[in-house]
């Protein structure tokens, strides 16, 4: 049995085992907080204080000082010579206090006296917000209207795994009109499985965590933000020209890509890109007639290079791609009798992306300098990072893929699968 016993300091209590003396003592024990709040799963705040045992206790020992949160002891570590000393916590390690306000008190087993504890301090444990991550597991270039998406989530920010099962999902696409998918569960495998918009549009996407009772709601726009609902139609063909013919690395050259219709479908909208060797130019909007003209000296080529137009599609056409030789045609008087290369569609999902990373910002290699790239006649100006007008050959390693889409996309690094491409 325990009995309770006022101790000869004010607002301290005595807790007495059976068989231990209650005879009157006089002791002291104090404790202070480093702050009175702290995040869930966060850095904890320390503690200190002093003790001033019962003159008739022994010389008190190593495990007999506690720093208690509601019913959790956590042992402080003691230091000095009697009669008073002092004792340490630095944290409220391995575990975190739930989310609420606690009571925080010192605690010190008396040989003699039993438990002598502190007046109590009050630590309040708020919500921690973690950092969210939603990426697209089987991406593609464009997608079908109603097309099944699996979304990919992580946290970070945090100390401890977040319960994701205890919270629910909405993902937002904003284009001419904005379509929200909510309350949706994360599967097993902590992935979430949506749906893109029913209308074909360009849309720009986020994902919403609704948070838990640990954690706060938060808010993240997709890794590749900008999804392609199209009807997928196969585009009538993408002609190249330069001048001068053919491409070498020295001169300035002119570039005019054209990507052409399919029979009785609109003239194509979106953006382009070209790849020759290792290297890719950032992604060039056309203009209103289906083409962009623009200036760049190529990179450093071989022989056996050949250059590879990238179309990334719009509302009406799929991503295509087409491959011409070095030996291009000129660019003619009037694009109306020039040849149309076959088109190459994108059959399956491309490589799912990473991160959108910026220009260069290291000095290449000299088999790896590329010159700025002006564009001389586009809608909507070019897609650089920057949204100026100068865009930038980047060298690209085999594990580099193009599928930037919007302004501020560049290239992506390969994920799981490999594109098409």
């Amino acid at each position: 049995m325990l009995a309770t016993l006022s101790a000869a300091v004010a607002g301290v209590a005595v807790l007495i085992p059976a068989g231990v003396s209650a005879t009157s003592f006089t002791y002291q024990i104090s404790l202070t907080e480093s702050s009175s709040f702290m995040v869930y799963s966060g850095q904890s705040p320390s503690f200190r204080g002093s003790l001033t045992p019962p003159s008739d206790d022994p010389s008190i020992a190593w495990n007999s000082v506690f720093v208690a949160v509601d019913s959790v002891n956590y042992l402080a570590s003691v230091s000095g010579i009697g009669p008073t000393y002092s004792f340490y916590l630095g944290g409220l390690d391995p575990t975190s206090p739930p989310v609420g306000v606690h009571s925080v008190v010192a605690k010190y087993l008396s040989p003699n006296h039993g438990w002598l504890i502190s007046a109590p301090l009050t630590l309040r444990v708020d919500k921690s917000t973690p950092t969210l991550s939603c990426s697209i597991d089987n991406f593609a270039n464009t997608y079908a209207p109603g097309a099944h998406l699996t979304i990919i989530v992580s946290f970070s920010n945090t100390n401890v795994a977040v319960d994701i099962q205890n919270g629910t999902f909405s993902f937002i696409f904003a284009g001419t009109r904005t379509f929200t998918f909510a309350n949706l569960k994360a599967n097993s495998a902590g992935d979430v499985i949506t749906s893109t918009p029913s209308v074909t549009g360009i849309y720009q996407a986020k994902c919403r965590f609704s948070g838990t009772s640990s954690f706060n709601s938060v808010e993240e726009r997709l890794s590749t933000p900008t999804i392609i609902v199209s009807g997928n139609h196969r585009p009538g063909g993408i002609a190249l020209y330069t001048n001068p013919t053919p491409v070498t690395h020295g001169p300035m050259i002119t570039w005019e890509v054209i990507v052409y219709a399919g029979s009785g479908l609109p003239t194509p909208t979106g953006r382009i890109a070209l790849r020759i060797g290792g290297a890719y130019t950032y992604p060039i909007a056309l203009a209103a007639a289906g083409r962009v003209t623009f200036r760049t000296v190529a990179p450093y080529v071989r022989p056996s290079d050949t250059i590879r137009v990238f179309y990334y599609g719009d509302r009406v056409y799929a991503f295509a791609s087409a491959t011409f030789p070095l030996t291009t045609h000129p660019i003619p008087v009037t694009a109306a009798a020039t040849p149309t290369p076959a088109v190459t569609p994108t059959h399956g999902p491309a490589a799912k992306p990473s991160p959108t990373p910026g220009p260069p910002t290291s000095s290449p290699s000299p088999s790896d300098q590329f010159n700025a790239v002006t564009v001389l006649a586009s809608s909507n100006g070019p897609s650089s990072p920057g949204g100026s007008s100068a865009l930038y050959w980047v060298a690209a390693a085999a594990s580099l893929t193009l599928i930037g889409l919007g302004s501020g996309q560049a290239w992506r690094r390969r994920r799981r699968r490999r594109a098409s491409a």
